[in-house]
């Protein structure tokens, strides 16, 4: 996915291969992805992976809101809720989140967030 530039859509889009890099990592860490305004100005979104029975991810599940509406500590309320979900979709389609995924379901049907 990487072997083209990365497309600057707003300022606020990640433009850097390394901190690009860098974001994936804390969207493994957290379970899910904030988008603060970088495709489209005035819009903050939160999305989490579906992943299949090998653990490679089929889907994704996100919400978008006015930046108005969005401050950061909602934005990671919603991203741990949209995560939960995500996880239990994967679970009822028989998929399987990797180990390494910090929000995934257990055995009892509970969300755990391993690493907050």
């Amino acid at each position: 996915m990487l072997q083209q530039p990365l497309v600057q859509y707003t300022n606020h889009t990640i433009g850097d291969i390394a901190q690009f890099a860098r974001e994936l990592t804390r969207v493994q860490e957290r379970g899910y992805a904030i988008d603060e305004e970088e495709l489209n100005i005035g819009v903050s979104c939160v999305a989490a992976p579906i992943f299949d029975y090998t653990g490679e991810v089929v889907g994704s599940i996100g919400l978008s809101a006015a930046v108005m509406n969005a401050d950061v500590e909602k934005l990671h309320t919603w991203g741990k809720r949209v995560a939960e979900t995500a996880a239990l979709i994967t679970e009822q389609l028989g998929g399987q989140t990797p180990e390494a995924f910090a929000i995934r379901r257990t055995p009892t049907g509970r969300e755990n967030a391993h690493d907050q």
